[in-house]
């Protein structure tokens, strides 16, 4: 098992709690959530050159990316809580002209990793980390490094670094 650079963490209660605070306390003792270790990622072609998402924001490329598309989804937002520490946005990318595809599916699936291969796409940021890390090299990606600064803010915020093994997905 070796350290995957570009995977987070998550704790979403944590992580989700930190993006949005209430103004007031509030009474949640019949509320639980359910609480689960989950690892997001950030996978880019390697034919654009990224060594780190600072790299993207020091570019302000126009990335076509894939992400989370479930309106319940809580990915999206864990996203752009590590974009913003880099220095971007997801809307930021959309500004610099490139694209926000929300899809559905795991990155697993040929939707979505097909279409990175295909160069249809440039990145996929999302989570499930288990079940497409070892999809991202054939698919002419890799993960992005996230920074020994940018990781100590992230966990200040809810999220951990991550070790990540292959993938655990059904051959």
């Amino acid at each position: 098992m070796g350290f995957l650079a570009g995977a987070v963490a998550v704790t979403e209660e944590d992580a989700l709690a930190a993006e949005f605070r209430p103004v007031a306390p509030v009474d949640l003792t019949n509320l639980r959530p359910m609480l689960f270790l989950d690892q997001l990622g950030f996978a880019v072609a390697s034919r654009l050159g990224f060594t780190s998402l600072s790299d993207i924001a020091a570019r302000r490329y126009p990335l076509r990316v894939s992400v989370r598309g479930s309106i319940d989804a809580g990915t999206p937002i864990m996203v752009d809580v590590v974009l913003r520490e880099h220095g971007f946005s997801l809307a930021d990318i959309e500004a610099w002209g490139g694209e926000i595809v929300r899809d559905q599916p795991m990155p697993n699936d040929p939707s979505r990793i097909g279409r990175l291969a295909a160069g249809e796409i440039d990145a996929i940021f999302d989570e499930g980390v288990i079940m497409w890390a070892d999809l991202v090299t054939g698919a002419g990606a890799e993960f992005l490094a996230l920074g020994p600064a940018h990781l100590a803010a992230l966990e200040a915020q809810g999220f951990s670094a991550a070790r990540a093994a292959g993938s655990a997905r059904r051959r």
